[in-house]
Order: C-alpha cells, then sequence, then structure tokens
C-alpha cells in the first residue's frame, strides 16, 4: 500500500507486491527484509558491491526504480502484482498475538511519463479474505471479539491512481485533518554481493470519518493510525540494464491499523 499514502504527490491505496500483513486493535508488529551483514552502497562500500552506474541518492533514479520495481516504463504493458497475506488481531499489550484470515489478491497498473519527469500510475486492485484453514474464500466471518457474525466486504479497489513525483505530500487522502509529510523520494537501499534490497516505511493518522457516538461498534475512536512497511528483494544487476522497463522483485508488507468496521 504506497502510491495511495502519497495524496496529491500520491493520491491513494497501495501496491500489491507485499507477501505478509498485520491488521491490529491498538497494536502490532512489524517485520524487515534483510540479510546478514547487509552493506549500504556508497562511501565505505568494497568495491564491487552494489550497481556500477544506479545512484541510490539521486531522487530521479530512485523514482525511476520505483516505477520498474512496483510496475513497468513501458507504457503500452500492463503490469501484474500477486499478493498473498495473514491478517493478525493484536489486542493490548500482553495478550497474545492471535491470527484471524488470510488475504489474497491482485493488481494491475500502467505509468505513462509525463513532460516535468514524474509519472502518472492507472492501477486497479482486488482481494479476498480466506479462511486460514480451508483456503475458501469467506462471505461471513465471526469476530472473536465479541462472537457476532458479519458479512464480508472483499477488496475492489477501481481506480487506486496516483501521481508520482521526486517529492511528494506523504499522506492517505482520507480526510482534511491528518498528519501529513513531505517526503524526497529516496529509498534506504542497502547491496549484499549481487543482492539490492530497499524498503519504504509510513507512520500516518487522522481523523476518523465515523464518529465513535454515532457508530459505536464500527468507529476505530476519535483516530485512524495506520504504519506500513514494505520491503524488496532483487538481483541488482537490473538497476543498471537500461534496456530493462520492468525490474522482478520479492518482498513483503506489513500493515498495522485499527480493526476495520
Amino acid at each position: 500500500m504506497l502510491e495511495n499514502l502519497m495524496a496529491q504527490g500520491l493520491d491513494r491505496r497501495r501496491m500489491l507486491t507485499g507477501a505478509a500483513a498485520s491488521s491490529a486493535a491498538l497494536a502490532g508488529m512489524a517485520a524487515t527484509s534483510g540479510a546478514h551483514a547487509a552493506m549500504p552502497h556508497g562511501a565505505g562500500a568494497p568495491a564491487g558491491m552494489g550497481p556500477k552506474t544506479f545512484n541510490p541518492f539521486s531522487k530521479a533514479d530512485n523514482l525511476e526504480a520505483f516505477i520498474k520495481m512496483s510496475g513497468s516504463l513501458d507504457e503500452s504493458e500492463d503490469a501484474i502484482g500477486w499478493y498473498s497475506a495473514r491478517i493478525f488481531q493484536v489486542v493490548g499489550d500482553y495478550k497474545v498475538i492471535t491470527p484471524l484470515f488470510d488475504l489474497e489478491g491482485f493488481g494491475v497498473s500502467r505509468h505513462e511519463k509525463m513532460p516535468d519527469g514524474s509519472y502518472r500510475r492507472f492501477q486497479r486492485e482486488c482481494g479476498f479474505y480466506k479462511d486460514m484453514r480451508s483456503g475458501e474464500i469467506m462471505e461471513d466471518w465471526t469476530n472473536p471479539m465479541n462472537g457476532k457474525s458479519c458479512k464480508v466486504s472483499h477488496i475492489h479497489n477501481d481506480p487506486v491512481n496516483a501521481h508520482l513525483k521526486e517529492e511528494f505530500p506523504l499522506g492517505f487522502g482520507a480526510t482534511e485533518d491528518q498528519t501529513v509529510q513531505m517526503m524526497p523520494f529516496i529509498l534506504p537501499w542497502q547491496f549484499m554481493g549481487e543482492t539490492a534490497f530497499a524498503s519504504f516505511d509510513v507512520n500516518l493518522d487522522w481523523k476518523s470519518p465515523l464518529d465513535p457516538a454515532e457508530w459505536p461498534e464500527a468507529s476505530p475512536g476519535d483516530r485512524v493510525r495506520v504504519s506500513e512497511y514494505q520491503q524488496w528483494n532483487f538481483a541488482a544487476e537490473q538497476l543498471d540494464d537500461q534496456r530493462r522497463a520492468k525490474i522482478y522483485t520479492n518482498g513483503s508488507w506489513q500493515r498495522i491499523a485499527n480493526w476495520l468496521p
């Protein structure tokens, strides 16, 4: 869930190249990608570590690399991403975290380069909540917190468009009263041997659109708090192949958030 986090600069909800997700009531956990003795690219890095021409400190290089990792520079290509996840409940500081159900989905995106060097992303995405034992798509689910059964609303986000720039205001755009951070598009790169690692972290909150007085069960409270952590890893040589419109990656994505209605 990345491009949606960037309101105006990045309009809406998430990228679908992840492999894991967490949902939380009050708190939660997040994992990061990495490897033993990962070495940052730059001053002090041994010769041969990382790519030879890609500049990890260049906003333009990072933006182009992000387009390649999450889609394609080929304006005629529809890039497809897939994810599979497990959702957990986190209640209080001491109760054991427990799994609730699974989630699986995919997204399709296309990018167009603008005259100013920015990119327009056109994307659709879907996701289906599944029973974690049978693997079947759920249409109803019993909430273990109160024993009540509720109808399951699957994810159908159409569109999930974005405007990707070298600098952007980071926010969901959910309400006017929200935390917004101005961010330069520079990812925290690490290189180990022939493998490149990149990540992107987001921590935001905004006023809940569901008034707790009017929606006592559905509302998460006065404010919605969301944290998201995304990681990618791939063969570093793909960064320097100028003929390549797309970088093939593996990775993970974690989301920590209030309960959904």
